[in-house]
């Protein structure tokens, strides 16, 4: 059922003779009209039977112009329309995007550190939305051999402020309290919790000669 009125321009004008049947939407006649908008089938060809007559129905959602009520009511009669059910295989070329997983960044300076506490600020890189879905990460420090050497984080970056900065964050680090050597390689490390994969790893000189006691042991 269309709720807007049909109007005169989705119409096909008549065309027919009073001794055709018509209906809005189909017309059974002896003729074989040949009308732009129009396509007739003869029942012989559809049927297999000796029947001469043909059947005329719009290739749109048009009506033929008849007298009579039913003009919003879309099923009912014979088009192809009301008959067939469509499938419809819709293909986005331009803009198309996969959901993907929220990603998040480090935006603190982080080269080197002499300090057993470390704050750090944190972006969401994109607001949430159908295709930015909600992630889960663990954020903490490791060393080269891929020992944890600070307390981890959980964060779930799951903002939807569409102003960068109010997706910015801030986590506390606390270092083991530990020797810490210069020629020793360590980083923080971003993991998405679900996939397992990292989400970034940036490299951190700590330069702490000596870590006394400071009640900082993890």
């Amino acid at each position: 059922y269309k709720r807007n009125k049909i109007i005169e321009s989705d119409k096909i004008d008549s065309f027919f003779t009073r001794d055709d049947q018509i209906n809005k939407r189909f017309i059974v006649s002896d003729n074989k009209y040949e009308v732009m908008g129009t396509k007739s089938i003869r029942m012989s060809d559809v049927l297999g039977s000796n029947d001469t007559r043909c059947i005329t129905v719009p290739v749109a959602s048009n009506i033929f112009k008849a007298a009579g009520g039913g003009q919003n009511f879309v099923h009912g009669g014979s088009s192809p329309q009301e008959i067939l059910i469509p499938v419809v295989q819709v293909k986005t070329i331009r803009g198309y995007r996969e959901s993907q997983n929220v990603k998040i960044s480090l935006i603190s300076m982080l080269p080197k550190t002499t300090s057993l506490l470390i704050n750090l600020d944190f972006v969401q890189q994109e607001a949430i939305s159908d295709v930015i879905k909600p992630t889960t990460y663990k954020i903490s420090f490791i060393d080269e051999s891929g020992e944890t050497i600070s307390n981890e984080e959980i964060h779930l970056a799951n903002s939807k402020e569409k102003e960068s900065a109010k997706r910015i964050f801030k986590l506390r680090f606390n270092l083991k309290n530990q020797k810490y050597r210069r020629d020793k390689k360590y980083y923080l490390v971003a993991t998405d919790t679900a996939t397992g994969m990292e989400a970034f790893r940036h490299e951190v000189i700590i330069d702490i000669a000596f870590a006394d006691d400071f009640g900082f042991d993890i």
